[in-house]
Protein backbone atom coordinates (compact mmCIF):
# COMPACT_ATOMS: atom_id res chain seq x y z
CA UNK A 1 0.00 0.00 0.00
CA UNK A 2 1.23 3.42 -0.54
CA UNK A 3 0.16 6.70 1.30
CA UNK A 4 -1.69 9.93 -1.06
CA UNK A 5 -0.70 13.09 0.43
CA UNK A 6 -3.03 15.53 -0.66
CA UNK A 7 -0.91 18.85 0.06
CA UNK A 8 -1.81 22.20 -0.36
CA UNK A 9 0.36 24.30 -3.20
CA UNK A 10 2.74 25.95 -0.66
CA UNK A 11 2.67 23.42 2.22
CA UNK A 12 3.82 20.98 -0.62
CA UNK A 13 6.59 23.56 -2.04
CA UNK A 14 7.96 24.28 1.45
CA UNK A 15 8.42 20.65 2.19
CA UNK A 16 9.56 19.19 -0.82
CA UNK A 17 12.16 22.14 -2.20
CA UNK A 18 13.51 23.46 0.41
CA UNK A 19 14.62 21.87 3.73
CA UNK A 20 14.57 24.23 6.55
CA UNK A 21 17.14 25.51 8.46
CA UNK A 22 16.11 27.47 11.39
CA UNK A 23 17.31 26.46 15.01
CA UNK A 24 13.85 27.05 16.91
CA UNK A 25 11.74 23.82 17.28
CA UNK A 26 9.61 22.83 14.72
CA UNK A 27 6.36 21.40 15.69
CA UNK A 28 3.77 18.95 13.34
CA UNK A 29 0.41 17.82 14.34
CA UNK A 30 -1.15 14.38 14.02
CA UNK A 31 -5.17 15.06 13.61
CA UNK A 32 -7.30 11.93 13.02
CA UNK A 33 -10.35 10.23 14.59
CA UNK A 34 -10.15 7.79 17.29
CA UNK A 35 -8.11 4.36 16.50
CA UNK A 36 -6.84 5.53 13.53
CA UNK A 37 -3.40 5.16 13.70
CA UNK A 38 -1.99 8.50 15.00
CA UNK A 39 -0.04 7.00 17.97
CA UNK A 40 1.83 4.41 15.91
CA UNK A 41 3.06 6.76 13.32
CA UNK A 42 4.42 9.18 16.24
CA UNK A 43 6.40 5.81 17.70
CA UNK A 44 7.33 4.94 14.46
CA UNK A 45 9.02 8.82 13.54
CA UNK A 46 10.54 8.58 17.15
CA UNK A 47 12.30 5.05 16.50
CA UNK A 48 13.52 6.08 13.11
CA UNK A 49 14.88 9.41 14.07
CA UNK A 50 16.95 7.42 16.83
CA UNK A 51 15.55 9.59 19.51
CA UNK A 52 16.21 13.20 17.81
CA UNK A 53 11.92 13.66 17.38
CA UNK A 54 9.79 14.34 20.50
CA UNK A 55 6.51 13.91 21.05
CA UNK A 56 3.61 15.60 23.10
CA UNK A 57 0.28 13.29 23.79
CA UNK A 58 -2.65 15.90 23.74
CA UNK A 59 -4.51 12.44 25.94
CA UNK A 60 -2.37 13.70 28.88
CA UNK A 61 -4.05 16.77 28.67
CA UNK A 62 -7.81 15.65 30.02
CA UNK A 63 -9.14 17.17 32.97
CA UNK A 64 -8.57 15.48 36.26
CA UNK A 65 -12.75 13.94 36.42
CA UNK A 66 -12.42 15.26 40.07
CA UNK A 67 -12.45 18.76 38.93
CA UNK A 68 -14.84 18.39 36.61
CA UNK A 69 -18.90 17.77 37.75
CA UNK A 70 -21.56 16.33 35.80
CA UNK A 71 -24.68 15.85 36.77
CA UNK A 72 -25.45 13.07 39.19
CA UNK A 73 -27.71 10.81 36.27
CA UNK A 74 -24.82 11.77 33.71
CA UNK A 75 -21.34 9.80 32.91
CA UNK A 76 -18.29 11.94 31.86
CA UNK A 77 -17.95 12.35 28.63
CA UNK A 78 -14.34 12.61 27.45
CA UNK A 79 -15.34 13.05 23.56
CA UNK A 80 -16.09 16.87 23.84
CA UNK A 81 -13.26 20.06 23.76
CA UNK A 82 -14.17 20.81 27.42
CA UNK A 83 -12.93 17.31 28.38
CA UNK A 84 -9.21 18.97 27.58
CA UNK A 85 -7.43 21.35 29.55
CA UNK A 86 -6.85 23.58 26.50
CA UNK A 87 -5.06 26.66 28.47
CA UNK A 88 -2.62 24.48 29.52
CA UNK A 89 -1.57 22.91 26.18
CA UNK A 90 -1.56 25.81 24.38
CA UNK A 91 0.87 27.50 26.96
CA UNK A 92 3.08 24.65 26.29
CA UNK A 93 2.93 24.47 22.77
CA UNK A 94 3.90 27.96 22.70
CA UNK A 95 7.05 27.44 25.02
CA UNK A 96 8.23 24.65 23.42
CA UNK A 97 7.94 27.00 19.85
CA UNK A 98 10.44 29.43 22.18
CA UNK A 99 13.07 26.53 22.77
CA UNK A 100 11.47 26.36 26.91
CA UNK A 101 11.31 22.53 28.14
CA UNK A 102 7.57 22.06 29.54
CA UNK A 103 6.50 19.68 32.30
CA UNK A 104 3.73 17.34 30.79
CA UNK A 105 1.11 16.14 32.65
CA UNK A 106 0.51 12.28 32.93
CA UNK A 107 -2.82 10.88 32.59
CA UNK A 108 -3.93 7.75 34.42
CA UNK A 109 -7.09 6.23 32.27
CA UNK A 110 -7.89 3.29 34.53
CA UNK A 111 -9.75 5.93 36.99
CA UNK A 112 -9.76 9.14 35.12
CA UNK A 113 -6.49 11.24 36.90
CA UNK A 114 -4.39 13.50 36.47
CA UNK A 115 -1.09 12.33 38.27
CA UNK A 116 0.93 14.42 40.63
CA UNK A 117 4.57 13.06 38.54
CA UNK A 118 4.83 15.06 35.28
CA UNK A 119 7.24 14.43 32.24
CA UNK A 120 9.92 16.87 30.86
CA UNK A 121 9.58 17.21 27.52
CA UNK A 122 12.47 19.32 25.83
CA UNK A 123 12.80 21.04 22.67
CA UNK A 124 14.17 18.95 19.99
CA UNK A 125 14.47 19.88 16.04
CA UNK A 126 11.47 18.06 15.53
CA UNK A 127 8.03 17.86 17.96
CA UNK A 128 5.41 15.67 16.64
CA UNK A 129 1.73 16.78 18.60
CA UNK A 130 -0.36 14.06 18.51
CA UNK A 131 -4.34 13.60 19.49
CA UNK A 132 -7.80 13.96 18.25
CA UNK A 133 -8.71 18.05 18.32
CA UNK A 134 -4.99 18.62 16.89
CA UNK A 135 -6.79 20.67 13.54
CA UNK A 136 -10.09 21.25 15.31
CA UNK A 137 -9.24 23.85 18.14
CA UNK A 138 -7.56 27.77 16.45
CA UNK A 139 -5.64 28.63 19.03
CA UNK A 140 -3.82 24.38 18.78
CA UNK A 141 -3.34 25.07 14.81
CA UNK A 142 -1.79 28.79 15.71
CA UNK A 143 1.21 26.89 16.96
CA UNK A 144 2.02 24.57 14.60
CA UNK A 145 4.47 24.67 11.60
CA UNK A 146 2.34 21.65 9.61
CA UNK A 147 -0.79 19.99 10.18
CA UNK A 148 -1.33 16.03 9.39
CA UNK A 149 -4.67 14.18 9.24
CA UNK A 150 -5.02 10.48 9.67
CA UNK A 151 -7.75 8.67 7.64
CA UNK A 152 -8.87 5.49 8.61
CA UNK A 153 -12.48 3.87 7.74
CA UNK A 154 -14.82 3.59 10.98
CA UNK A 155 -15.02 -0.23 11.14
CA UNK A 156 -11.64 -0.15 11.38
CA UNK A 157 -10.93 2.87 13.63
CA UNK A 158 -13.51 0.93 16.19
CA UNK A 159 -11.79 -2.22 15.89
CA UNK A 160 -8.12 -0.93 16.48
CA UNK A 161 -9.68 1.27 19.83
CA UNK A 162 -11.60 -2.09 21.10
CA UNK A 163 -7.84 -3.70 20.63
CA UNK A 164 -6.51 -0.69 22.53
CA UNK A 165 -8.64 -0.45 25.41
CA UNK A 166 -9.94 -3.91 26.45
CA UNK A 167 -6.36 -5.00 26.66
CA UNK A 168 -5.22 -6.36 23.47
CA UNK A 169 -2.22 -4.15 23.20
CA UNK A 170 0.16 -2.61 25.70
CA UNK A 171 -1.57 0.17 25.77
CA UNK A 172 -4.89 -0.93 27.69
CA UNK A 173 -7.20 1.36 29.54
CA UNK A 174 -8.69 -1.56 31.15
CA UNK A 175 -12.33 -1.37 29.49
CA UNK A 176 -14.69 -4.20 27.81
CA UNK A 177 -15.64 -4.56 24.28
CA UNK A 178 -19.36 -3.80 24.82
CA UNK A 179 -18.34 -0.72 27.06
CA UNK A 180 -15.99 0.54 24.44
CA UNK A 181 -18.68 -0.17 21.82
CA UNK A 182 -21.31 1.73 23.84
CA UNK A 183 -19.20 5.13 24.56
CA UNK A 184 -18.42 4.66 20.90
CA UNK A 185 -22.10 5.16 19.71
CA UNK A 186 -23.00 7.50 22.69
CA UNK A 187 -19.48 9.53 22.48
CA UNK A 188 -16.94 9.23 20.02
CA UNK A 189 -18.66 9.16 17.00
CA UNK A 190 -20.88 12.37 17.18
CA UNK A 191 -18.14 13.87 18.74
CA UNK A 192 -15.77 12.25 15.33
CA UNK A 193 -18.53 13.29 12.76
CA UNK A 194 -19.45 16.76 14.03
CA UNK A 195 -15.48 17.93 15.09
CA UNK A 196 -12.39 15.72 14.49
CA UNK A 197 -13.46 14.70 10.71
CA UNK A 198 -14.30 17.92 9.70
CA UNK A 199 -10.98 19.44 10.78
CA UNK A 200 -8.97 17.98 8.53
CA UNK A 201 -9.80 20.67 6.12
CA UNK A 202 -7.01 22.11 8.07
CA UNK A 203 -4.52 19.89 7.62
CA UNK A 204 -1.53 20.40 4.89
CA UNK A 205 -0.99 16.40 4.57
CA UNK A 206 -4.03 14.25 4.54
CA UNK A 207 -2.57 10.55 5.16
CA UNK A 208 -5.04 7.60 3.59
CA UNK A 209 -2.74 4.53 3.84
CA UNK A 210 0.06 3.17 6.35
CA UNK A 211 3.35 3.71 4.19
CA UNK A 212 5.22 4.92 7.40
CA UNK A 213 8.02 5.30 5.36
CA UNK A 214 7.31 7.75 2.60
CA UNK A 215 5.90 10.18 5.56
CA UNK A 216 9.89 9.77 7.36
CA UNK A 217 10.68 10.88 3.98
CA UNK A 218 8.88 14.15 3.61
CA UNK A 219 8.79 14.88 7.15
CA UNK A 220 12.55 14.34 7.63
CA UNK A 221 13.67 16.41 4.42
CA UNK A 222 11.36 19.39 5.73
CA UNK A 223 12.82 19.87 9.16
CA UNK A 224 16.56 18.42 7.95
CA UNK A 225 16.82 15.68 9.94
CA UNK A 226 19.24 12.46 8.45
CA UNK A 227 17.16 9.67 6.39
CA UNK A 228 19.50 7.06 7.47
Amino acid sequence: MSVRLALNPAAERHLQESPLTMTCPMLVGIAGGSGSGKSTIVNYLQQASGGVVGALQVDNYYVDHRVRQPEPDQALNFDCLEAFDLPLLVQHLSQLRQGIPVEVPQYEFSDHTRLEATRTLVPSRLILVDGLIVLAVPEIRAQLDLGIFVLLDATKRLANRIRRDSGQTKDTRQRTPESVKQQWQTNVQPFDEQVVQPSAAHADLVIQSEDLNRIRRVLFHWANLPLS
